[in-house]
């Protein structure tokens, strides 16, 4: 997630050992139960110890796609506290048939290079903030990274364009497209938000495509009709830009939501295949049971057939002069094609090597702003924004404390935003999140009335009408950027716990916010801080 501290003390012994992959689960290894949980995405490949005044930072340079990190503490035979990267080269799967178990192995080892690089930190950089300044000016020097120079902070609208629900059509249930927001009301969404002097406005739209959210195999543009014509979209992008907003539409390239006749996806083409050599399916998990619903999923797109994939919509895309592109799953999602194959398998290293040549095309040879969620490390030489990012940890057991690592990684050199407020289970708890980790702001809408969305896939998005949220959103943002647009360029020096539920974050400027998770009111030296508020501190002022 957004980071977490393993503390030495504590009794951790029924506690398992921390073993989690760099860039998540590889989908392409089957996975027949779920987790009670959502675990959060290790999207840096970083780790760190630190004893009293001395620490050592690492950065897995090489092998990071199949690598993990691991860590624990003393306790039983082991006289360490420990953290380190383990690259598995050959995964394998246990495959149970009736009363038998069989292991299947990857056909062939991995055989690229692993290398992971230390830096040794004392005195007061050795801590999560001088770890996190070190991997920051790491970054900065290898990607040659450029400052943000916008005097206000990001806000980031996703409009939602289509979903779809069983609809009966001449007495047989078919999947119908509904419309959620047009291209005309996003249009006046984006009227409606700079009138209200929403600044640095940046625009995803998702569902636009034929098939809505989930839409169909993307080897061309399909425009969903019943969102409006294309004229209607060229004219939504052209007043865009004459605002000076930045437009993304969404594409998703790495799953394929549905197969249909006639849209040039094959399974057996095109699709991954499981270590047990099935396609490859990403399932959905029964809420209850945890057990994969074996009747919903998408299919793995082999990593083999993303390079066509991409080339293959942009000869569309491109007539519609578009500027830029969101790519969902392109930043949180890595997947292997396990063929039977040496020479046609793809390990999941090289599954990040594609990912990356693509993202280079996309942003350097097509010349678009891409927009990324999640944020893999592969992703930063190729955007500025990543929403989605994560603000918290999934606070596995032997973790104590979630720490802001990669917003303090990020800031000063990304327009980045945590998930959308808007669905956020305590809405005040993450704009307070937003304030302290100094993210921009996401919301994520639909403009039609949300009772339709009752009985569909798609119901997690009721509580996202863009008319309820409107007047917040416009008056947190105000609040929002009165306290963070001085600091938008400046690089995060400090973060500390000064008490329970109390935060400070300190930039490079000198500038400083105290935030306060609690019901009460603290006292930090002579100043109070409200419940559920904040203080900024400014030139030796409070603000």
């Amino acid at each position: 997630g957004s980071g977490a501290l393993i503390h030495f003390a504590g009794d951790k012994s029924g506690v398992p050992v921390y073993s989690q992959p760099v860039y998540g689960d590889d989908w392409s290894l089957p996975k027949y139960e779920g987790l009670p949980y959502e675990p959060q995405i290790n999207h840096l490949p970083v780790f760190g110890l630190k004893q009293d005044d001395k620490a050592f930072f690492a950065v897995i340079e090489e092998g990071e796609g199949i690598a993990d990190i691991r860590a624990d503490v003393i306790r039983g035979t082991n006289k360490h506290n420990i953290v380190f990267a383990g690259f598995n080269t050959l995964p394998r799967v246990i495959v149970r048939d009736d009363d038998a178990e069989v292991t299947v192995y990857q056909k062939r080892i991995y055989r690229g290079p692993a290398q992971v690089r230390y830096f040794f930190l004392e005195d007061e950089e050795a801590d999560y903030v001088g770890m996190a300044g070190r991997y920051r000016d790491y970054l900065a020097d290898r990607l040659n990274l450029q400052r943000i120079t916008s005097d206000c902070i990001p806000f980031f609208m996703e409009a939602v364009g289509v979903i779809t629900k069983l609809r009966p059509v001449m007495g047989v249930p078919r999947l119908v497209s509904v419309p959620m927001t047009r291209f005309s009301q996003a249009k006046q969404m984006t009227s409606e938000l700079l009138q209200g002097g929403i600044s640095n406005l940046r625009v995803r739209y998702t569902g636009w495509l034929q098939g809505g959210l989930t839409h169909i195999y993307p080897n061309r543009v399909r425009i969903d009709r019943v969102l409006g014509s294309r004229e209607d979209l060229n004219d939504l992008r052209d007043y865009l830009e004459a605002y000076g907003v930045e437009f993304f539409p969404d594409v998703g390239f790495l799953n394929v939501y549905r197969n249909t006749l006639f849209d040039g996806f094959s399974p057996s083409r095109d699709a991954a295949r499981f270590l047990n050599r099935l396609v490859a399916k990403k399932y959905e998990y029964d809420e209850v049971t945890l057990r994969a619903d074996t009747a919903k999923f998408d299919y793995i797109l082999s990593p083999r057939r993303l390079d066509r994939l991409v080339d293959s919509f942009w000869s569309d895309y491109k007539a519609h002069r578009m500027k830029g592109i969101s790519l969902t799953m392109m930043g949180d999602q890595v997947n292997s094609d396990f063929r039977e194959d040496p020479d046609r398998l793809i390990d999941r290293q090289q599954a990040v090597d594609i990912l990356e040549e693509q993202l280079a095309k996309l942003s350097g040879e097509y010349g678009l702003e891409v927009l990324v969620t999640g944020g893999n490390a592969y992703t930063l030489p190729y955007t500025q924004n990543i929403i989605g990012m994560p603000i918290r940890s999934t606070k596995y057991g032997l973790a104590d404390e979630e720490v802001p690592f990669y917003q303090i990684v990020a800031h000063g050199f990304f327009n980045y935003a945590g998930p959308p407020i808007n669905l956020a289970a305590d809405v005040r708890k993450a704009m307070l999140k937003t304030i302290e980790t100094g993210a921009g702001i996401y919301f994520k809408w639909v403009y039609a009335e949300p009772s339709v969305l009752k009985g569909t896939e798609f119901d997690y998005l009721y509580d996202a009408h863009y008319g309820q949220w409107r007047e917040l959103a416009l008056e947190f943002y105000a609040e929002a950027n009165a306290a963070l647009a001085g600091v938008q360029g400046e690089r995060i020096v400090g973060h500390e716990k000064l008490q329970k539920d109390v935060y400070q974050t300190t930039y490079s400027n000198g500038t400083a916010v105290i935030v306060n998770y609690g019901k009460s009111s603290v006292r930090v030296d002579d100043i109070i801080v409200t419940g559920q508020g904040y203080r900024v501190i400014e030139g030796g002022k409070y603000e």
